[in-house]
């Protein structure tokens, strides 16, 4: 049972009061410090997610400007060799 009804009943309300006071505090400012290390945790994880993502498509640029100077120096446009590629991927072949 709970403390309360008996410490009311001596008479000693203002020590209860204070109690759940004090407990009320400490709940608040663990709520507090709860939502600041999620927000934390979200914020990291998300820049951890946007530096992955930046770095990916600097590879995937990077690829794309080798390949295109590679296929304008062979005189190749780049419209012929995606219709090649494509053709050789629907026949199940290499390029």
């Amino acid at each position: 049972m709970s403390r309360l009804p008996e410490a009311i009943r001596a008479g000693d309300r203002h020590a209860v009061e204070s109690g759940l006071r004090h407990r009320i505090g400490f709940r608040l400012v663990a709520g507090y410090l709860s939502v600041l290390l999620l927000l934390g945790v979200a914020w990291a994880v998300a820049a951890s997610g946007a530096n992955a993502l930046r770095v990916r498509f600097s590879h995937t640029v990077q690829i794309e400007d080798a390949l295109a100077a590679t296929l304008s120096k062979n005189g190749i446009t780049k419209e012929h060799f995606v219709r090649e590629l494509r053709r050789a991927t629907r026949e199940g072949r290499a390029v």
